[in-house]
């Protein structure tokens, strides 16, 4: 749930590029809940059920993904991402009757995978003075795997899904309400419920690795 407020005065004041308050607050708001949502999804390793004085909590990829999972230092005695341990991953998914189809990284570890010799795309421009090396897609033997970067990825983790068994699901669609106006006071709350599902964790996979 997310709220915004607005008086009576700053909705008649003109302001340069802004022709409602209540419309650009708004429109804070609703990018305020998709954000937190996105952060959920990342982030959250656990799962809280709501309780009249405690706000539920649902969680995210962290919470699911728990089966088929890499220990870089146990595994194979790395404390950063390598090439092995991503195909590692990789099989262990596969042989459980998964396939991976994205690897969600952070900005490092997406620097460390366009640096894999095997994969790099390298491309000479016509003055022949720049070189591009970037991976977007990784070809593994067990398949093809885009890379996906995200900004709220932790460095320590690699998280390899199979999307097709991934969805959000809305309890309550979210909807704005208008709040009971106050003096010269005017308000809106928006609010709704929704979860992440996992159909199967046998089918994902992800890294751990050492933090710095």
């Amino acid at each position: 749930m997310r709220d915004c407020d607005v008086s009576d005065s700053q909705e008649a004041v003109l302001k340069a590029g802004v022709k409602s308050e209540m419309a650009y607050q708004m429109q804070k708001t609703m990018k305020m809940i998709a954000l937190d949502v996105e952060y959920a999804i990342v982030n959250n390793d656990t799962a809280v059920a709501g309780t009249s004085v405690v706000a539920g909590k649902f969680g995210g990829v962290p919470y699911f993904n728990t089966v088929n999972v890499l220990d870089g230092e146990a595994h194979a005695g790395e404390d950063a991402l390598t090439e092995e341990l991503l195909n590692d991953a990789i099989q262990l998914a596969w042989e459980k009757g998964g396939t991976p189809d994205i690897c969600v990284v952070s900005g490092a570890n997406k620097r460390i995978i366009s640096g894999f010799t095997g994969n790099a795309d390298r491309q000479r421009s016509a003055d022949a003075t720049k070189i591009k090396q970037v991976v977007d897609v990784y070809e593994s033997d067990f398949g093809m795997v885009n890379t996906v970067l995200h900004r709220l990825q932790p460095d320590t983790r690699v998280d390899l899904l199979q999307t097709e068994y991934w969805k959000l699901a809305y309890l309550i669609p979210f909807k704005t309400y208008d709040k009971p106006k106050t003096s010269l006071v005017n308000g809106k709350v928006v609010t709704g419920q929704l979860t992440l599902e996992c159909r199967s964790k046998e089918a994902n996979s992800c890294i751990v690795i050492a933090s710095e």
